[in-house]
């Protein structure tokens, strides 16, 4: 009963318009069994989250690419909620997904090396991350923070108490 009722939420967002997606798929997000993210998934203020997301993961399923840059920056995750519903795609049946899923992080990170402000984004994304995650995530900000020292530097006192916790260190030893 559980299920139909998560369905039934959910149910605006199964169709997007044409011009969104170029074509209709069902909303495999409503599929996610990990129970850390079936409250954020229930949740109506990450809907725009989530169909930003689903957008992204079925561009890269069916291109190869993300055909919208707006869209890649949207499923960029920006609260806690936004990213289990992120991560949740690591764990998600379908090896399609999950494969895009993998494709889209690749895309942050090699958009954090070019662009400024995805390398802001991808340093709040330290507030979150944890476990195996984690592990890769400050391999690749400390190469980043070399990249970008300035913006990092310029950037730190904004970020939250949690992501100037974790990127303390880095703080110490690239900014004077």
């Amino acid at each position: 009963m559980k299920k139909y009722a998560i369905l039934l939420l959910m149910i605006p967002f199964v169709a997007f318009s044409q011009s969104e997606t170029n074509n209709s798929f069902d909303f495999w997000l409503l599929k996610a069994s990990n129970d850390f993210v079936k409250e954020d998934l229930k949740n109506p203020n990450n809907f725009p989250y989530m169909k930003s997301l689903q957008v992204a993961i079925k561009n890269i399923m069916d291109k190869d690419t993300i055909l919208n840059y707006e869209i890649f920056l949207k499923a960029i995750p920006k609260t806690e909620s936004e990213f289990s519903i992120y991560f949740a795609c690591d764990y998600e049946e379908d090896k399609a997904i999950r494969t895009a899923w993998g494709k889209l992080d690749q895309m942050l990170f090699k958009n954090a090396i070019k662009d400024s402000n995805v390398f802001i984004s991808y340093l709040r994304l330290s507030e979150f991350v944890d476990g195996y995650y984690a592990e890769s995530y400050f391999d690749n900000i400390e190469y980043l923070i070399e990249i970008h020292t300035t913006v990092f530097c310029s950037t730190y006192s904004s970020l939250s108490n949690e992501c100037q916790r974790k990127l303390g260190d880095f703080h110490e030893s690239s900014c004077e």
